[in-house]
């Protein structure tokens, strides 16, 4: 019994022993790291052109000063904008290389100052930097296959679209077969090209084209064009005021192009009945869908792609437009009324019987 008691003794003596021996030692020491090894640096900066627009996909390498093997590297960004971070950091500053295939390639090095910075904030901006254009043979070539796409479409050897298709397909040709041999020639890869495609923009064209098919089969333009008629109790001047406003306001709501064929049957049939000149009720109503196409955003293929990259609504086009729109209407309708005066007078007024039956 007295052993037994003894033992546990001994254990908490040793168990009290060790205790205040861990409490009271000096704690152990521990070299402390260097700062480097345990950061990242990151440095930063903008890419913009001379005309002071932002150069996209630009490399960007960071060089150590002893061997041509970037540290790291990286693109700009949309807005021109590029970061690139580094996980270690020699004594001297490293060499930031920019390139890009239709620029100058530019070449920095951080003085001590800045790279002091750096090593102390583990960040530095170089700023805005602007790269000199670069004229090469892969920039006469796409020069010279824009004029000839432009060439086809104007004397119509091509239809548009297929004109469009052969230009694209050969800058893909000079890209790809003498760009690898010569890299002066590269132009535009297929990648980079699939991100100039908006996609929303080609959705919108495509589904106001179904629209459009679906309300030309209702008859309602040449339903409104023989209520014009009817309105202007057969006054050509009048007629021409009517048909403009209709040919503006269609215009605004649907595509332009699409409201000039649905109207041109119509007004060449008017004209010819009523003896005059077919154009001067034509060319006032290509005016008016001109002017009017611009004050909504899907009035014209130009305000739909505007409001695509710029973020631009339906309401913004309408508010902002829509009054010089109107005062552009007034004075083209003086000046149409001035100019065709001659060809309103071929026609002394009312309405003639015929031409009401056909039309209605």
């Amino acid at each position: 019994m007295r052993s037994l008691l003894k033992t546990r003794c001994v254990k908490q003596l040793s168990l009290v022993s060790l205790t205040l021996l861990l409490l009271f030692s000096p704690a152990p020491v521990v070299s402390a790291a260097p700062a480097d090894q345990s950061l990242t640096w990151l440095i930063s900066g903008q890419i913009r052109d001379p005309q002071g627009q932002p150069i996209e996909a630009a490399h960007i390498a960071a060089l150590g000063p002893n061997t041509d093997e970037p540290l790291a590297e990286t693109e700009s960004q949309e807005d021109g904008s590029w970061a690139i971070r580094l996980d270690k950091l020699d004594v001297d500053a490293p060499i930031i290389e920019i390139s890009h295939a239709h620029y100058v390639d530019q070449a920095l090095r951080l003085d001590e100052e800045s790279y002091q910075r750096l090593r102390t904030n583990g960040s530095f901006s170089l700023g805005e930097l602007v790269l000199e254009r670069q004229i090469t043979p892969g920039f006469w070539a796409a020069a010279l296959i824009f004029v000839g796409v432009l060439l086809l479409i104007a004397f119509e050897k091509l239809h548009n679209t297929t004109a469009a298709l052969a230009g694209l397909s050969a800058v893909f040709l000079v890209t790809n077969v003498l760009g690898n041999i010569w890299p002066d020639y590269y132009i535009l890869s297929f990648e980079r090209a699939l991100t100039y495609i908006n996609w929303e923009v080609i959705f919108l064209v495509m589904g106001m084209m179904i629209v459009i098919a679906v309300i030309e089969r209702t008859g309602i333009f040449q339903w409104t064009a023989f209520q014009a008629y009817r309105l202007s109790r057969g006054r050509t001047w009048l007629l021409v005021l009517i048909l403009m406003l209709i040919t503006a306001v269609a215009s605004a709501l649907l595509d332009n192009f699409t409201t000039m064929l649905l109207m041109t049957p119509i007004s060449l049939q008017i004209g010819l009945a009523l003896g005059i000149n077919p154009l001067a009720l034509i060319i006032p109503e290509v005016l008016a869908s001109n002017v009017g196409g611009i004050s909504t955003l899907i009035g014209t293929p130009t305000n739909i792609l505007i409001g695509a990259y710029a973020d631009i609504g339906f309401s913004d086009f309408l508010v902002n437009q829509t009054p010089g729109v109107v005062l552009a209407l007034v004075l083209m309708a003086l000046y149409v009324l001035f100019h065709y005066r001659e060809e309103w007078r071929k026609h002394g007024g009312g309405i003639s019987t015929t031409l009401y039956e056909r039309l209605e």
